[in-house]
């Protein structure tokens, strides 16, 4: 709230800085020392809806913050674990793919899974093994990751891949 507040404030000197303005015009057009009785109502008038403006956005702020941190409470009673989030997701895609019985997976990614089944492998072992470029082979890696036939593990710059509990009965049904 340090950005309205500053605003606030801003606004009060620029208001104040007005009325500066309108009284040194006025007495150098009139030349006169004192202010008038109407030169003081309408800066007496001016300030006062400035002050009765700047307490409405005040109220507002208030009301906002009051909700901000009812929801603030709420998040952190119910915190969302991105653990959990990928948990449920792996597990949801395992049941839609048990229900479909068929993986759909091409004769390269059913390759990858064999060559992969003789034990952990890096991605450059399985480029080199079925002869595509890095990006195609990174793709394949990621899909089957993805369908929860591959676990991944990294090592440095790169990840060694291996078969997963559901990997190793698709290599088995096959």
């Amino acid at each position: 709230m340090d950005i309205i507040d500053f605003v606030i404030v801003a606004s009060l000197i620029l208001a104040t800085l007005i009325c500066y303005h309108i009284i040194i015009t006025l007495k150098l057009k009139k030349k006169e020392t004192t202010i008038s009785k109407e030169e003081y109502s309408l800066l007496k008038a001016i300030l006062t809806e400035f002050k009765h403006r700047t307490d409405e956005q005040n109220k507002r702020i208030s009301e906002i913050m009051v909700k901000v941190d009812l929801l603030e409470n709420k998040i952190e009673k119910y915190p969302i674990k991105k653990d959990t989030i990928e948990k449920e997701r792996q597990e949801t895609l395992q049941n839609v793919k048990e229900r479909k019985g068929d993986l759909g997976l091409s004769d390269i990614e059913m390759s990858i899974l064999r060559f992969i089944s003789t034990g952990p492998k890096s991605s450059r072992d399985v480029q080199n093994s079925i002869k595509k470029s890095r990006e195609h082979t990174a793709r394949l890696l990621k899909s089957l990751y993805s369908k929860n036939l591959l676990n991944r593990e990294s090592q440095g710059k790169f990840f060694v891949y291996s078969l997963s509990e559901q990997g190793k009965k698709v290599i088995a049904e096959s």
